[in-house]
């Protein structure tokens, strides 16, 4: 065993950085790493559809909990102070403000 871990943590943002086999058999290599590094929970946070399919039909006996978050919801005065305000406090990105209010 390399080093010995109790869980491993995977943020929204790092499910990019991996090639789509990774992805398609995510499962698999979560278990293969488990054996090696030593930890037996696993923190996903905004998986991709795959993953949650994959973990859905495993046959292993998982012990899966999600937690859902929610969100408050945006009114409209907020998408007035966007296009109003965006351009006086971030500079050249004009193309994100209107990506934001798309």
């Amino acid at each position: 065993m390399l080093n010995q871990y109790d869980f491993l943590i995977i943020q929204s943002d790092e499910y990019a950085g991996v090639a789509d086999f990774f992805i398609e058999e995510f499962l698999v290599y979560s278990l293969l790493f488990a054996e090696k590094l030593g930890y037996d929970e696993i923190y996903l946070h905004n998986p991709p559809a795959k993953i949650l399919h994959q973990i859905e039909i495993s046959k292993n006996n998982l012990d899966v909990t999600v937690y859902n978050h929610e969100h408050k919801k945006i009114e409209i005065k907020h998408l007035k102070s966007i296009k109003n305000d965006f351009d006086k406090v971030i500079y050249g990105q004009q193309n994100v403000k209107n990506e934001l209010l798309a």
